[in-house]
């Protein structure tokens, strides 16, 4: 079933897509010591973490508004992240290990 969403939510929705500031300086200062020590790649991975997390709490937000919608979606949302995140990860030992 496809969700729905209101009119009298939509306000509401668009309150939620904004982010935190405490979170989007987190954010900004974990990718800039990243950048500045020189690893990109863990700078990648922490974007890719912050930019679920952000996408997560809006869906969720937007998914409790709406209508007809289950837990699936949200279940399926998380754990495709942390597959991917997971896979990043270990993509990324794997090659730090062969390095030594």
């Amino acid at each position: 079933m496809i969700p729905t969403i209101s009119i009298e939510n939509f306000n509401e929705i668009l309150d939620s897509l904004l982010i935190a500031p405490w979170e989007a300086i987190l954010y900004g200062i974990l990718a800039s010591a990243y950048i500045l020590i020189g690893l990109y790649k863990s700078c990648l991975i922490v974007t890719f973490a912050f930019t679920s997390y952000w996408g997560f709490k809006n869906l969720l937000k937007i998914l409790s508004l709406s209508e007809g919608t289950s837990d699936g979606i949200i279940i399926l949302y998380v754990l495709s992240g942390l597959a991917i995140l997971g896979l990043i990860i270990l993509n990324y030992l794997s090659k730090q290990l062969r390095k030594v």
